[in-house]
């Protein structure tokens, strides 16, 4: 964040880890000495903030603590710190923030995977980040009048000191790392400086919204495929076969079971598993693993489903809504204010979604801007033929006219067309001339 010009504030308990800090990333950072769990250094915290006098456009709540611990060993010096960090911590770092957080601020949590794992003896760590993940959805809308953005990365292992750390000694620690990042489908650690690319990107103008969790039950089926050592699409077959076999009263083979055929209506994180199917096909064909077939064709039709569900509900809202990064995210604009309803639409879409509002304009009301600026140029005598489109991101009418004979001077020339004044001040019209055909002429 300090490479893309912020200024950083940095907490944490130990000195001489912040003063490392400090040395890495320079004049850009403070650090101040404290717990997140003691409320007091907290205050002492933003009051050094406060004092530099432009309060707060990003807040990300990273500290935690984490141990391992069965359901028979937990005492309460086990289970105090690791909810008075990562849950008590964690709310009163946010709650003291609000006063000092600027309107259109971002707030980001730091959740993990473990909470969808159920790993034996990380119970009490789990159900702390899972207690994280549920405040980022509460506060997403309390926070929501001011434009404040609240969301929960969910990395996975990830190679730092705090994981060498649950384990008692150096020998014992690379065993844990190894054992770990063989649960991971690319076989790996994290980094540090790919969370750091995630955080910073929901810190951006270009993140107003990003879902939480995009597929939870195919992210768990991921991890059994990488520990069992199936493929991917067995272990989808097998899982949809046992949801198809708990839902059907028809008893079922299970070897022999197509719930692709058997019961179409079997869904697994909002794609149906005749589409997942079809899927293993396409990896095939386009010489690509399943699992990125998933991830670049997977969401395509529940993606459709949710659109036209926002369509539906909100036909006079919404402005526009596009695909972006090769269709692996999308864009929503609406015209006034973000509807709470569209949020929750969104959020069950798998993939990442922008929400804008305050456009200005409707799709509809950008619709029926081009009919009358198309009508209008049509009864025009000078034009020879004309074409027009709108564009939903900058809500402007773009028409392209070639005139019977071409103007020494265009300008004049557009003047002398006499457009009709539009109805929304929102959109405006921009004509081009061409001396070729442009195909459509003026019934």
């Amino acid at each position: 964040m300090a490479a893309e010009g912020a200024h950083v504030f940095i907490t944490g308990r130990r000195k001489t880890e912040l003063d490392a800090a400090v040395e890495v990333i320079g004049s850009a950072a403070t650090a101040v000495i404290g717990d997140i769990s003691d409320l007091a250094d907290l205050d002492r915290l933003y009051e050094t903030i406060r004092s530099r006098g432009r309060g707060l456009d990003v807040l990300f709540a990273n500290a935690s603590v984490a141990a391992f611990v069965t359901l028979e060993q937990v005492t309460e010096e086990h289970f105090d710190p690791l909810f008075g960090i990562n849950v008590r911590g964690t709310l009163f770092t946010v709650q003291k923030a609000l006063p000092l957080l600027n309107d259109g601020a971002s707030v980001i949590l730091n959740g993990s995977t473990d909470v969808d794992v159920g790993a034996e003896a990380f119970g009490v760590y789990a159900a702390a980040k899972a207690a994280t993940r549920s405040f980022s959805r509460t506060w997403a809308n309390e926070l929501k009048g001011r434009g404040i953005r609240v969301n929960t990365i969910t990395p996975g292992p990830t190679d730092t000191p705090g994981l060498s750390g649950l384990a008692p000694d150096p020998e014992q620690a690379a065993g844990l790392r190894q054992h770990v990042a063989a649960q991971v489908p690319l076989g790996r650690l994290g980094r540090p400086e790919e969370i750091a690319a995630a955080v910073t990107f929901l810190a951006s103008a270009l993140s107003s919204f990003i879902t939480g969790s995009h597929r939870p039950t195919l992210e768990r089926l991921k991890r059994e495929a990488a520990s069992s050592g199936r493929s991917l699409e067995e272990v989808v077959k097998r899982y949809a076969t046992r949801v198809a076999a708990t839902s059907s009263p028809k008893p079922t083979d299970f070897e022999g079971y197509d719930p692709a055929v058997t019961d179409p209506d079997v869904v697994i994180d909002g794609i149906p598993y005749a589409e997942l199917v079809d899927l293993g096909a396409i990896a095939k064909s386009e010489g690509i693993s399943y699992e990125e077939a998933i991830d670049c064709f997977g969401s395509q039709s529940s993606n459709s489903r949710v659109i036209d569900k926002l369509d539906a509900e909100f036909p006079d809202e919404i402005s526009g809504v596009r695909y972006v990064d090769d269709q692996r995210g999308l864009r929503v604009g609406f015209k006034g204010p973000i509807p709470t309803r569209a949020i929750e639409l969104a959020r069950t879409l798998p993939m990442e979604v922008t929400l804008i509002g305050g456009k200005g304009f409707s799709a509809s009301e950008l619709r029926r801007a081009q009919d009358r600026v198309v009508s209008w140029l049509r009864s025009r005598p000078e034009v020879a033929t004309m074409t027009a489109h709108s564009d939903e991101e900058t809500g402007q009418v773009k028409v392209t006219v070639q005139p019977k004979v071409m103007p020494d001077d265009a300008e004049e020339f557009k003047r002398g067309l006499q457009l009709p004044q539009l109805d929304n001040p929102h959109i405006t019209v921009e004509v081009t001339l061409s001396a070729d055909s442009v195909a459509v002429r003026p019934q």
